[in-house]
């Protein structure tokens, strides 16, 4: 069986390496666009996503920065919070520069 993904974007590219691992045969099409690499776009992804990235995808050690606390304040009373969670002990979720990920995942999937 062989599997054809149209695009590159960071679900394909997860895709892809899953497939790959699964030893299921991928094809991956897209047109290859000028990117811009000085973007400072970041992702929050969770701790559960980032548990099965790192365990079945690729390693994201040094990719990104652990969130534990997240507090939100109104626009006009910064003083007293509206929301409040999360734990000092556990990260919520981590903040992943969207370079630096696909950049990685791309790497790896030339490699196979």
């Amino acid at each position: 069986m062989k599997i054809c993904l149209i695009g590159d974007s960071l679900t394909n590219l997860v895709l892809a390496k899953n497939l790959l691992s699964r030893k299921i045969k991928i094809e991956l099409l897209y047109k290859e666009i000028k990117k811009n690499n000085n973007t400072s776009r970041t992702l929050g992804i969770s701790r559960e996503n980032i548990d099965y990235l790192n365990n079945n995808i690729c390693d994201l050690k040094n990719l990104g920065w652990g969130i534990k606390k997240i507090k939100v304040f109104k626009e006009n009373d910064k003083k007293n919070e509206i929301l409040n969670f999360g734990s000092y002990n556990k990260e919520l979720f981590s903040t992943i520069s969207y370079n630096k990920l696909f950049n990685k995942l791309n790497s790896l999937l030339l490699k196979e």
